[in-house]
């Protein structure tokens, strides 16, 4: 797989240079009819942007077993395949709605996981 830049560190230059261009653009078109943005709006994007580089949550993405094809109709429909022999296998309704609704490697409780 590529190594791929770091997503954070390429957004933060963007995120400033396009704070310039707006505010650019606000100064030649001002809006005057328009109420702008809120001080909770302001505090929410910069709370956010900068939680970001605190606190890194990374996730991951891909296949979580290997399959033993590389025909993509089935890599793309292996996991509904699965979900159906769980729910054909689910003894009440309720487990059946479970496998379907929850999310994936939901198991019925006492039942043991896949291997």
């Amino acid at each position: 797989m590529p190594q791929l830049p770091d997503a954070v560190m390429w957004s933060i230059p963007a995120f400033v240079l396009l704070t310039v261009v707006e505010l650019i653009s606000y100064r030649i078109h001002p809006d005057e009819g328009a109420a702008g943005y809120a001080a909770k709006d302001t505090a929410t994007s910069l709370s956010m942007g900068l939680g970001s580089l605190f606190f890194d949550f990374r996730p991951v993405f891909g296949l979580t077993k290997n399959i033993t094809t590389f025909n993509p109709l089935r890599v793309a429909t292996h996991e509904y395949a699965a979900i159906a022999r769980d729910v054909a296998a689910a003894r009440t309704w309720r487990d059946r709605a479970g496998h379907v609704l929850r999310g994936p490697g939901w198991r019925p409780r006492g039942e043991e996981p896949a291997a």
